[in-house]
């Protein structure tokens, strides 16, 4: 029962981590700092896929005893986090360029907002 225990605190733990990035992504994409929320947002797409990736081995790539998780988590932090500084998903390119064309774009019409045409 302990151990299904912890397996579940390591859950809980596991999915506020990935809302706390998010968090930490969007606030850096709101701050036009665009390139860092790009490069988070790989890294932890990167992350994810490796911890599937590891999830799917029988029976546990670090085995099942107690600390498995732990290293589990730290394995799939810094594999996403090299997969993601190498540039081997391609997506902080795109991320980037989206996420400056929609600041653009509000800054465009903030702009419109504050000094209407003159028309002649």
């Amino acid at each position: 029962m302990q151990i299904l225990n912890s397996q579940m605190t390591a859950k809980a733990a596991n999915d506020a981590l990935g809302t706390s990035q998010l968090e930490r992504i969007e606030s850096l994409a709101t701050q036009g700092k665009e390139a860092e929320a790009a490069g988070a947002f790989e890294s932890l797409f990167a992350q994810m896929l490796v911890k599937e990736m590891r999830n799917s081995v029988e029976g546990g790539f670090f085995g099942e005893g107690p600390g498995a998780d732990t290293y589990g988590e730290w394995f799939d932090k810094e594999m996403g986090a090299s997969i993601a500084a190498d540039g081997g998903l391609g997506l902080a390119g795109v991320l980037k360029a989206q996420l400056g064309i929609e600041r653009l774009a509000k800054e465009t019409s903030a702009a419109d907002d504050v000094a209407p045409e003159v028309k002649s």
